[in-house]
């Protein structure tokens, strides 16, 4: 029987439950402690939509934070802006 694959996503939001006791996420990530008040944070649609945002984001090389539940901290505007140019169902929160 072959092993199935895992997600880049899933693997980093599995690494992080098991880096802190209990399986709660950490209360700050690299980036939100380097942004702070100017991450922008993002709340995706759904699960497909989440993984075509992350995917773009990343393959372009920008650096994306997870928060919680299909929300992200982008760094800058044009994260923003590219996600809507490729149309990704994805809310801004912040």
């Amino acid at each position: 029987m072959k092993a199935q694959k895992k997600s880049a996503t899933a693997e980093a939001v599995e690494t992080r439950r098991r880096a802190v006791p209990g399986g709660q996420f950490p209360a700050l990530g690299p980036l939100v402690s380097v942004f702070g008040p100017c991450l922008k944070r993002v709340r995706f649609a759904d699960k497909a939509s989440e993984r075509a945002g992350f995917r773009l984001l990343f393959r372009s090389g920008h650096s994306v934070e997870f928060l919680e539940n299909r929300e992200y901290g982008l760094t800058s505007e044009r994260q923003v802006a590219l996600l809507k140019e490729h149309r990704i169902p994805c809310e801004i929160l912040d």
